[in-house]
């Protein structure tokens, strides 16, 4: 897990009344899903920039676009290669094929130099790059792009989806659940209150399958610790965020 990654799961979600009920919005997923996919953006649009620096407009085109981020460099070549035989075998000069290759080659040294090269490579590289660093499961790249405009971006059917699969619906169980550890925090907290400790002799007993301590987080509580109503839905919920 990357760090940007690491840190967006640490965000406390956010508890939000939606219709008739409420919802738990994990802002920091979709804020980081929203700018990989920015970036994706970013990286998608290079790739006609370098085909124009080039001199390689032609080839400006989404079956070379797709082609350069699977293939990087060899993609280029094989265009260029292609059309440069192409236009020997219409002009006539090379009547031999061998020789029509030899030149094509010699031809496709001359234009696509190492720099360039490493330049077409380092950009399906980036491409590939920001692909992995989506929050999965996500469509195969090639299906997640779209041609518009004179260069792949991502379909904005996509985008639209982020805020969505990360909010989840809170069931009135889970609402009644955080009123019950808040009001046995406050009566641990009277009873410490009186000097019968009894915060203190709470121990720790897991439940198996929700991702907090109940008694653990009523001491907690009832020392002080504070906590926002959408931080504990989320642990009952079985919300991971933060050090949890």
């Amino acid at each position: 897990m990357n760090g940007q990654l690491h840190d967006a799961y640490k965000v406390p979600p956010v508890l939000k009344s939606e219709g008739r009920g409420k919802v738990l919005i994990k802002q920091g997923l979709i804020d980081y899903q929203t700018q990989c996919f920015r970036e994706l953006d970013e990286a998608l649009a290079r790739i006609p920039d370098a085909l124009t620096r080039c001199n390689l407009e032609e080839f400006n085109n989404e079956t070379i676009h797709r082609a350069i981020i699977s293939e990087g460099s060899s993609a280029v070549e094989d265009a260029v290669l292609k059309r440069t035989l192409d236009k020997l075998e219409k002009s006539g000069l090379f009547p031999a094929p061998k020789v029509r290759r030899e030149w094509a080659l010699k031809t496709l040294e001359e234009l696509l130099t190492k720099q360039v090269k490493d330049d077409f490579n380092d950009l399906s590289g980036a491409v590939n790059g920001c692909y992995k660093s989506l929050i999965g499961p996500c469509p195969a790249l090639d299906s997640l792009l779209v041609f518009r405009g004179g260069k792949l971006r991502v379909h904005p059917r996509f985008i639209a989806e982020i805020e969505p699969r990360f909010t989840l619906a809170v069931d009135e169980k889970h609402l009644k659940h955080v009123k019950k550890i808040r009001e046995a925090a406050a009566m641990v907290a009277e009873l410490d209150a009186m000097s019968r400790k009894a915060a203190e002799e709470m121990e720790p007993r897991p439940l198996a399958g929700i991702a907090y301590d109940a008694a653990d987080l009523v001491t907690r509580l009832a020392r002080g610790a504070a906590f926002e109503d959408a931080e504990l839905v989320a642990m009952v919920m079985g919300v991971r965020f933060g050090s949890m």
